[in-house]
């Protein structure tokens, strides 16, 4: 055989010489299928191929198919696979072309395996297709090897000789034969068989988008740019993970100088991308669906009814079965296939196009839509029809009739924007409205905000109807909210005790709200009988409300300050399903479970468990949380940084808490502030730095018109401050008395976790005066709930600069009560794993050199160190940087959790850290990820 024979593959196995003309080229993935990342999760589907008769891969234009074809191609050859391919176009719409190209492809993959195919079809198109068709099969059967034949593009086929053929050809398949295709449309062929026998494995746009971890592996490989992780969150975001929209966006050097401007105005500005969709897209279509998908572009989601009515077709449901068979861009939004939305870059491109059509066309499609939302009461889509054509009073309508299920739904940004796009002098005719956009605005944190907007209400006594009670009620429920949230909690009962009587006649949200500043108030009062009252409260048809979540979430903490850390786990863990699933991951409520999770879990010394969570939300501004949970997130992360050696992180973390106190004039957030940094120095050993502190924090006590409870909180944590001073400076007897008397006070109401700290304190400072059955009578108590509950950290670190009074404490509780034995030895076992570096230091473990410009030094060796760092550790570095928990990255990196944690190991060893946090610090600096 000559070597231009070899290098043909239509001359192998005796193909040459056939009468119909074949492409060779086709024969073989085409040019530029190299995959741009390597995709652990789909490359482990690859086996799956040979598990099942048919692998469906349907996508629409530029979402990767032939690539992620190519890719499984080659690793299937690799272990020893034959893989047959051909590329489709529409000049094979013919069964005996569709055959001939089926035989040459395997021919050139096993020569000689399909000779007698061959010889029938080089004899023409006179050999009934069916005759060659079952030669072929018995060849493949025959040859008992594992074969794949991989049909590419398989949407160019229509024609009903051709889907009678391949139905026929599927149904005879040998059990050794394996079928791939790949394809923009659903294929015409009966595949309930293959389901029933789970034969089919289908990979459908959701496997085969972009997610984070590609993106960042696409645009490091590509660009040579290594990119933050809010660059990728908004290059996804545009793009929905459609790979084509990635490359074209990626193109433009802006991307590269000024990425998120450019990403903002990529949909609309793009001449690539509108080319690329018109060619590949819209061209193809026929006339009339492409003036069918113009007039739907108005619509952010559209059904077969919505079609009928805003495209003018008769048979919207017949509409909808072809544009999925053409699949435009298009996915469903529920699982009875009842709603559908376009993809964000292709509503895009065609609203950019609508734009050409009069405005008068435009306008009335909005008004036409108006009209079919507000007759089915769908509310929130009709206000945004109606501002779209300048219906502005029927807009304000619709506000009012769904501000409170978009306020139930935790939709307050979005009532806050229709709110100021409406006309000053058309607010003021609609208090209803402006109350609603009150509540939103106490939602958001605009406590003063929505302070004047009440005001306002009231002094225009002429728009609120003089005899409104009922307004009055819920104007009342709002202040008390306010008051509640800005910790004057008197005036919050004033105002909302009144109204209790009212609850049944409440609509959902304001009842929510007011069973919400109750619970919070009781909850800080140490009132949990009455947090039990309310929870227990029977409401008629409870509904789906954001409000929920929280209330079950105040619930949660007050079990946790009763020292039930069982009980609040179940219920922060309940809160937090319910906030997904209604209000969103990351909405607000959500966050705040997952603070009081973690607080829990820093609590039984779950130290890499609370790092976790808490990581995944402080890219969340937390401004926008309630006091306590802001204080619980800064505190808990601070303190974990700070236990690794990281004190510039931490007090960086406290200098965030101490800003929002400012923000939000919390009195009370910054002196748990100012507590932290005295605990800090405390155990860094600088009682100097500690006693100024201190003083700052004394004078917080005399903050004008602070609430009677939160004044006490305030007193609290400058009563645990001085003794944590005193137990390193010496004894102090006006201070042990009042400390004791605190933890009776504490303990007579039922908050026993507090109490549990002092008590700790307590002990301690008996201890350093010489009283040893006073110490280990003040902690005996504690011990007993910590046993119960696996408290960790309410000992250890009172003692993390003298570990030694644990020991000996320890060692005479232990001949006191031997039953605790066990307990003390896990608490010194905790103790003694850590130790604080010299004061003035930092760490080892993820400590940083300070320069004189305000940034961090490298080393020779750390610079070596981290140049070791493997692609997928800074994949895993990336997913980090993003939020993701260690699940979440294993799911999305298609490996194991515990792969993931030993790939994190080792990232800690190389980068000379022990944390998560000073990961992300150190990874950036380094330039592993921005």
């Amino acid at each position: 055989m000559k070597q231009s024979d070899i290098d043909d593959p239509l001359a192998m196995g005796g193909v040459r010489g056939w009468k119909l003309p074949l492409i060779p080229t086709k024969l073989s993935p085409p040019r530029g299928a190299a995959q741009p990342v390597e995709r652990a999760r789909l490359d482990a589907r690859r086996s799956e191929i040979l598990d099942t008769s048919l692998t469906l891969v349907i996508a629409p234009a530029g979402y990767g198919k032939t690539t992620l074809l190519a890719q499984w191609r080659a690793g299937l050859q690799a272990a020893g696979t034959a893989v047959a391919w051909v590329s489709l176009a529409e000049e094979d719409n013919s069964p005996h072309r569709l055959l001939s190209y089926i035989a040459a492809a395997f021919s050139a993959e096993c020569p000689h395996l399909c000779d007698g195919t061959s010889e029938m079809l080089c004899a023409g198109p006179m050999v009934p297709v069916q005759a060659a068709e079952a030669v072929l099969l018995t060849e493949l059967q025959v040859s008992e090897r594992e074969l794949v034949l991989v049909l590419d593009d398989y949407h160019c086929l229509g024609g009903p000789g051709v889907q009678l053929l391949m139905g026929h050809f599927l149904h005879n398949l040998p059990a050794n034969v394996h079928l791939v295709l790949s394809s923009r449309t659903e294929p015409a062929l009966n595949l309930t068989r293959l389901k029933v026998n789970r034969q089919l494995l289908r990979i459908g746009v959701e496997d085969i988008k972009f997610d984070l971890g590609d993106l960042g592996l696409f645009v490091r490989n590509s660009l040579n740019l290594v990119p933050s992780s809010s660059l990728l969150r908004d290059l996804h975001d545009v793009s929905e993970g459609w790979i084509a929209g990635v490359q074209l966006a990626t193109l433009s050097p802006r991307f590269k100088s000024e990425p998120q401007l450019y990403l903002k105005e990529f949909s609309s500005k793009s001449k690539d991308l509108h080319a690329y969709l018109a060619e590949m897209v819209l061209d193809l279509l026929p006339g009339e669906l492409e003036t069918v998908l113009l007039r739907c572009a108005i619509l952010d989601r559209f059904s077969a009814e919505l079609c009928e009515v805003v495209a003018g077709v008769p048979d919207g449901k017949a509409l909808l079965v072809e544009l999925i068979k053409v699949n435009p861009f298009i996915s469903a939004l529920d699982e009875q296939g009842e709603w559908y939305r376009f993809h964000r870059l292709f509503l895009e491109f065609l609203r950019e196009r609508l734009e050409l059509a009069p405005t008068e066309d435009v306008m009335s499609l909005h008004r036409v839509a108006c009209d079919w939302f507000s007759a089915r009461s769908l509310w929130a889509e009709a206000v945004q029809h109606a501002l779209a054509c300048g219906e502005n009073e029927k807009a304000r309508d619709f506000i009012e009739r769904c501000a409170l299920d978009m306020l139930g739904r935790s939709r307050t940004g979005k009532l806050l924007s229709w709110g100021r796009r409406l006309p000053e002098d058309m607010l003021r005719k609609k208090p209803e409205l402006r109350l609603a956009i009150a509540h939103a605005q106490v939602l958001m944190m605009d406590l003063r905000g929505a302070s004047t907007m009440l005001e306002g209400l009231a002094e225009s006594q002429a728009d609120l109807g003089a005899g409104d009670e009922g307004f009055a009620v819920q104007q009342q429920i709002i202040r008390g909210l306010i008051f509640a949230l800005d910790d004057h909690f008197d005036a919050a009962l004033a105002q909302v005790l009144p109204v209790v009587e009212r609850l049944r006649g409440l609509n959902i949200t304001d009842r929510e709200m007011l069973l919400n500043t109750l619970t919070l108030v009781y909850l800080y009062q140490g009132r949990f009988d009455q947090i039990d009252a309310v929870q227990s409260w029977q409401m008629p048809d409870p509904g789906m409300h954001f409000g929920v979540a929280y209330r079950h979430l105040l619930e949660g903490l007050g079990w946790m300050w009763r020292g039930r850390l069982d009980k609040a786990e179940y219920i922060f863990n309940k809160a937090r399903q319910y906030s997904e699933q209604y209000a969103g991951r990351r909405s607000m409520v959500t966050i705040a479970c997952i603070i009081c999770v973690a607080d829990l879990y820093y609590e039984r010394n779950q130290l890499e468990e609370a790092e976790e969570l808490l990581t995944s939300v402080h890219t969340v501004p937390l401004d926008l949380g309630i006091s306590g949970i802001i204080q619980s997130g800064y505190r808990t992360m601070s303190r974990i940084n700070q236990i690794n050696g990281a004190k510039t992180e931490a007090w960086v973390l406290l200098d965030e808490m101490e800003a929002v106190a400012f923000k939000r004039r919390w009195p009370r957030l910054e002196a748990n502030c100012r507590a932290q940094r005295i605990q800090s120095e405390v155990w860094s050993g600088d009682l100097s730095a500690a006693r100024s502190e201190l003083a700052r924090l004394s004078c917080l006590s005399g903050h004008e018109q602070l609430d009677p409870v939160a004044l006490r909180l305030i007193e609290d944590e400058t009563l645990i401050s001085r003794a944590r001073i005193c137990c390193v400076t010496g004894l102090n007897a006006e201070l042990i008395e009042n400390l004791g008397r605190r933890v009776a006070d504490l303990e007579a109401v039922g908050v026993h976790y507090l109490g549990a700290r002092m008590r700790m304190l307590l002990a301690l400072l008996h201890w350093r005066a010489g009283e040893r059955v006073a110490a280990t009578q003040a902690l005996l108590p504690v011990l007993a709930l910590g046993k119960a509950q696996g408290l960790c950290r309410i000992f250890i670190d009172e003692v993390r600069h003298m570990p030694e009074a644990l020991v000996g404490i320890c060692n005479e509780l232990s001949r006191v009560d031997a039953s605790f034995k066990s307990y003390l030895d896990s608490l010194l076992a905790e103790a003694g794993a850590f130790r604080l570096p010299p004061a003035g230091q930092e760490g080892t473990a993820g400590g940083s050199r300070t320069t004189e410009e305000g940034g961090c030094g490298l080393s020779d060796l750390e610079l070596l160190s981290s140049s070791e760092i493997t692609e997928r550790e800074k994949e895993i570095l990336t997913q980090v940087a993003n939020g993701l928990y260690n699940k979440e990255v294993a799911r999305v990196l298609g490996i194991s959790e515990g792969t993931v944690k030993w790939h994190l190991k080792n990232l800690y060893s190389k980068l000379s850290v022990s944390s998560r946090t000073q990961a992300l610090k150190k990874g950036k600096l380094l330039g592993l990820i921005y």
